[in-house]
C-alpha cells in the first residue's frame, strides 16, 4: 500500500535529522554522474534537505519508493539510518494500518532482469527515452561497482596507462576511480555497453578479474536493446525458444504425520521477542546483492523487529572475522535465551563453502555452530533455518542440454545433514548441486527475490510449503543470453525439521 504524504513528510524530516554531514557528502558523491541530475544542479544541493528534495524532484525518492535511497545508504555504510527509517515506517504503518514499504518492485514489475524470458520481459511498455534511461542507469551502476571494487594500487596502475588520454595535470588531481572513468567517457573511450577499451586496460595492468563486471553490464544493456525484438518474437510465437510460461505458485499442503504415527504433526513454538535474524552478505564483487539485502530487511525487520533480534554483517574479510560474527550471534542467543534462528548467507561459493575476501568458510561449520546442545540449550529442539544464496557449481541449467561452463561462477558442496544429531535444521539452497545460481546486478538474485515475494504473499504459510512454492517459482524462470540460449535454475532445500514451522505471528 502507498505511504501517504503526511507519513512521507515525517520520514523526510527524520532523514534530515539522522543523516550526518559526512554521510550527506557521501550521498552526493554516489549521485554524481546520475543522468537525471546534472553536475551543477547536484552542486547546488548544499544541505541534506535540498538533496532529498532534489531526489524527489528527479523521481529517485517518493512515498512509495525508498529503495534507491536505501541502496545508496548501504553503499556508504549508513545502515544506522536505514534501520531507524525502517522502524519509523513500521510505527507509522501500525498507526494507520498501512504497510509502509510495500514497494511496486515487490512483484518484479518495471524491473528488467536478465533472467526473464523473451515471453515475459517486464519492460515491454518502455518508450525510446525510457529505454535509454535504463541503459544509462546500468552504465552508472557499473561505475559505482568499479569505484568500490578497484583497489587503490590498481587505480595508480590505471592512471599510468591512461596518461596519453587524460592530461597529466588533470590526472594527478584524480583520487577516485569514478573520476578517471568519467574522464575516459568524456574522451569517448567508454560508452554505455561499449567497454573494449576498459577490458584492454584491465588486461594491461594484469587485473582481468575486473572484466567480469564489464561483461555483466554488457549483457544487461544488450538485454535492454534486444527487448523489443524479443517481445515481438514472443508475441507472434516465431523464432523464440520454447520457454515455460510463468505459473502461479502452487498451494501445497504439508502431509501431517506418517504411516506409523496417525497423529498430526506438532508445531514449533516461536514466541515473540525470542528469535534472531542473521544476515551475512558478501556484497563485494556481487552487483545486485544490495537489492537482495534490502528486500530481506524490508520484509523481516518492519514485520518482526519486535519479534526478532537482528544482526547484519557485510563483506566478511576472513574466516576469523566470520567466526567472530557467528560467536557474537551465539552470545545474543545465549544471553537472551532465544528460541529460533533465521540466517541468510549470500556470496560467491566454491567447492567447500562461502568465500570471504581471501579464504573459504565451510557451510557445514555454519550449521554446526548453532547445533551445539551444550552451548545453545535454548535452541535445543528448536528451528534453525538457513537460506544460502551462492553457486554450487559452474554448470548452467538449460532445456534438455548439458550446462555450459562459465568461468566467473564457482561451485559449492552440499551440506550433509545427519539426523538426529542435526535435528531441527532447515537449509534452503539457491540451486542444486553442481549448478550456478543467477543474480542480476540491479534486481538481485532469483532465489532471494522469489522467497521474499512468496513470504509477502502469505507469511502465515508453513516454511516447507513456502520453499516448495519457491522451488516452483525459480524453476519457472529462465534467462536468455545474448545468443538466445535459455538458462534455468532449480532451488532445493534439505530439512530435518520434526514439526511444522511458521513465521512468528
Amino acid at each position: 500500500m502507498a505511504t501517504n504524504s503526511t507519513n512521507h513528510n515525517k520520514i523526510i524530516h527524520l532523514l534530515q535529522e539522522e543523516i550526518k554531514n559526512d554521510e550527506f557528502v557521501a550521498l552526493k558523491r554516489q549521485l554524481h554522474g546520475n543522468k537525471n541530475i546534472g553536475a551543477a544542479t547536484l552542486e547546488g544541493a548544499t544541505s541534506t534537505n535540498k538533496l532529498l528534495e532534489l531526489m524527489e524532484d528527479r523521481g529517485l525518492l517518493g512515498p512509495d519508493d525508498y529503495d534507491k535511497l536505501f541502496e545508496l545508504l548501504v553503499i556508504i555504510g549508513a545502515q544506522r539510518v536505514i534501520d531507524t527509517v525502517d522502524q519509523k515506517l513500521n510505527e507509522l504503518a501500525s498507526d494507520s494500518a498501512i504497510d509502509p514499504i510495500a514497494s511496486s518492485s515487490a512483484t518484479g514489475a518495471d524491473v528488467l532482469t536478465i533472467s526473464d524470458s523473451a515471453a515475459t520481459l517486464p519492460l515491454s511498455g518502455l518508450n525510446a527515452e525510457q529505454q535509454a534511461e535504463k541503459i544509462q542507469e546500468a552504465h552508472r551502476t557499473l561505475f559505482n561497482v568499479l569505484q568500490e571494487e578497484i583497489y587503490p594500487e590498481d587505480l595508480d596502475s590505471i592512471k599510468t596507462q591512461v596518461t596519453g588520454v587524460i592530461r597529466g595535470g588533470r590526472l594527478s588531481k584524480m583520487k577516485e576511480t569514478r573520476d578517471v572513468l568519467d574522464a575516459l567517457e568524456k574522451a569517448d573511450k567508454i560508452k554505455p555497453g561499449v567497454y573494449d577499451y576498459l577490458k584492454r586496460l584491465f588486461v594491461s595492468i594484469e587485473r582481468p578479474v575486473y572484466k567480469k563486471f564489464l561483461e555483466e553490464t554488457e549483457n544487461e544493456i544488450q538485454q535492454i536493446k534486444d527487448r523489443s525484438k524479443a517481445t515481438k518474437r514472443a508475441s507472434n510465437g516465431k523464432n523464440s525458444p520454447e520457454v515455460p510460461k510463468k505459473k502461479s505458485a502452487p498451494q501445497v499442503e504439508l502431509t501431517a504425520g506418517d504411516p506409523l504415527t496417525p497423529h498430526e504433526l506438532q508445531k514449533y513454538e516461536c514466541p515473540k521477542n525470542k528469535g534472531l535474524l542473521l544476515i551475512i552478505n558478501q556484497a563485494r564483487g556481487r552487483p545486485g546483492s544490495t537489492r537482495d539485502e534490502v528486500r530481506i530487511k524490508q520484509f523481516f525487520v518492519p514485520k518482526f523487529y519486535e519479534v526478532m533480534m537482528t544482526v547484519i554483517k557485510r563483506n566478511v574479510d576472513s574466516n576469523k572475522e566470520m567466526e567472530k560474527v557467528l560467536e557474537d550471534a551465539k552470545k545474543k542467543i545465549k544471553q537472551n535465551q532465544l528460541k529460533y534462528l533465521y540466517c541468510f548467507v549470500m556470496g560467491h561459493g566454491n567447492k567447500v563453502g562461502i568465500l570471504t575476501k581471501e579464504e573459504i568458510f565451510k557451510y557445514e561449520d555454519l550449521t554446526k555452530c548453532f547445533s551445539s546442545k551444550e552451548e545453545l540449550q535454548s535452541l535445543l529442539g528448536q528451528p534453525k533455518v538457513f537460506f544460502i544464496q551462492a553457486c554450487r557449481g559452474d554448470k548452467i541449467q538449460a532445456d534438455d542440454e548439458p550446462g555450459q561452463q562459465l568461468a566467473d561462477l564457482q561451485a559449492d558442496e552440499p551440506i550433509m545433514l545427519n539426523p538426529p544429531k542435526d535435528a531441527d535444521i532447515l537449509v534452503a539452497w539457491a540451486t542444486t548441486e553442481e549448478y550456478a545460481s543467477h543474480r542480476h546486478p540491479n534486481s538481485g538474485s532469483w532465489f532471494i527475490q522469489s522467497l521474499i515475494d512468496i513470504l509477502q504473499h502469505d507469511p502465515s504459510k508453513q516454511m516447507v510449503d513456502i520453499l516448495t512454492c519457491v522451488n516452483s517459482e525459480v524453476a519457472d524462470r529462465s534467462e536468455l543470453d545474448k545468443d538466445s540460449n535459455v538458462h534455468r535454475q532449480m532451488s532445493v532445500f534439505q530439512s530435518t525439521l520434526r514439526k511444522k514451522l511458521c513465521l512468528p505471528e
